[in-house]
């Protein structure tokens, strides 16, 4: 048989071939595995990423939420002062304007910014619960602020601050000012030696009784007493008895004008049964008796006071009630003064948070009545800048001349919050006997 050469050459080319192929599949096999163990790493970066980018968004989800949360704040405490000073930066932006063309009012710009300042930093100090030194920060920007407003008497105030309710009382050559609780105290308390000069004494409450509600406290009064060691001072005010409970007047005692007061009481001087006792306003008659007039359930009363003024004696007596068209169905803020042999009683009506409230007048025949109204208009009302002029009460300066002390908005800033700042005006009787009460300056 004759040898066939090529089946030799043709194994071997097929066990090149063969070994060929096993390679291939190796080195495929190896190739496969290196692209798996790239895509396994390539995923867990990609999983890796994904959770980095999740805690990214969540630290940036925080971050946003802290910045609104600031933001907030921010516009909150923004708010409270523009509240607190609401005429003072109306007043900015009228001087603002004023001062390329007026170079003589540097001044007034100055002392403006440096009260809003003041404003703010005593703003910041009453929310960290700091109120003493909220009321030193007022104390200082006192006369500062005054400038800022222009307080020279007549149409404008003479304190910068809400004051409102006020009671003048002068002892010596110093007058002092109570008003209605806001940022420096229950009872405020100011003074000055020249009724155009006004700075903050502070709180002249040193503690409410246990059955009165926080921050409820307004148109206080002093009265001097007489005693065998000197004088004592008594502060008549309103305060609600409990928190939802009724409002009533109570009374404390200070040993010096400027207090503090003390008031020691276990239950209110005076609160009718489901009614409302305000506005306590004291009178001491020409014998030297003392009587107190307020109001209460059926209008303004008057009773007399104990020797020491810490108790009432004697029967109430009503003295006048609501019943004139510009009073609103309102009339409160009861102040007694005699001129000339007569007894006036000036009241005010109407709603203490707008442009009608006003002041209005009674002849009476003496301090408990009988009072009648000899006109049916207003004898101080909305004029000028002045709005809602009310809370008004009496006293005399060193020459003997009588003044009157009342709130008052300022236009455009009427209404709650805004402020009810100081007023002063003297007063003058026409030749009828009719009070005159024109505001001027």
């Amino acid at each position: 048989m004759i040898r066939r050469w090529w089946r030799p050459a043709l194994l071997a080319a097929g066990g090149v071939a063969l070994v060929c192929i096993v390679i291939a599949d190796v080195v495929a096999a190896v190739n496969y595995h290196h692209h798996r163990n790239k895509l396994a790493s390539a995923y867990d970066d990609a999983t890796s990423a994904r959770e980095e980018t999740a805690r990214t968004r969540a630290a940036l989800a925080e971050t946003r939420a802290a910045v609104e949360q600031l933001g907030t704040e921010r516009r909150e405490a923004d708010a409270s002062a523009a509240i607190t000073g609401d005429s003072l930066f109306q007043a900015q932006a009228a001087t603002n304007t004023a001062q390329g063309t007026a170079t003589a009012q540097r001044s007034q710009i100055d002392a403006l910014n440096a009260c809003i300042g003041g404003v703010r930093g005593s703003l910041a100090l009453l929310g960290s619960g700091n109120r003493a030194g909220a009321v030193t920060t007022l104390q200082n920007i006192s006369l500062v602020c005054n400038t800022a407003v222009g307080a020279t008497g007549g149409t404008r105030p003479v304190f910068a601050f809400d004051f409102a309710d006020p009671f003048v009382l002068r002892v010596g050559d110093t007058y002092y000012g109570y008003s209605t609780n806001a940022g420096a105290g229950d009872i405020q308390i100011a003074k000055s030696t020249d009724l155009r000069s006004w700075v903050f004494v502070g709180n002249a409450l040193a503690g409410l009784p246990k059955w009165a509600a926080p921050n409820a406290t307004w148109a206080p009064s002093v009265l001097p007493r007489p005693t065998t060691t000197g004088t004592a001072y008594v502060a008549y005010y309103t305060a609600e008895n409990g928190r939802d409970g009724p409002q009533c007047v109570s009374r404390a005692v200070a040993a010096a004008p400027q207090g503090p007061f003390l008031d020691d009481t276990a239950r209110p001087m005076i609160c009718p049964h489901r009614a409302a006792a305000i506005d306590p306003s004291p009178f001491v008659d020409a014998d030297g008796t003392a009587y107190l007039v307020w109001r209460g359930a059926n209008g303004i009363s008057a009773q007399r006071l104990a020797a020491d003024g810490l108790s009432l004696e004697g029967d109430e007596h009503k003295l006048v009630g609501a019943d004139q068209g510009w009073e609103g169905k309102v009339v409160e803020g009861p102040a007694m003064v005699r001129v000339g042999g007569r007894y006036y009683l000036f009241y005010s009506g109407n709603n203490w948070s707008s442009r009608d409230y006003a002041v209005g007048y009674a002849v009476c025949a003496g301090p408990t009545g009988p009072c009648t109204k000899p006109s049916p208009s207003t004898v101080l009302g909305t004029t000028g800048t002045i709005a809602g002029p009310g809370g008004q009460e009496f006293f005399t300066d060193a020459t003997g001349q009588l003044w009157m002390a009342y709130h008052a908005y300022t236009e455009p800033a009427v209404g709650y919050p805004n402020s009810r700042r100081l007023h002063l005006l003297r007063v003058a009787l026409d030749p009828n006997g009719a009070p005159v009460l024109n505001p001027s300056g």
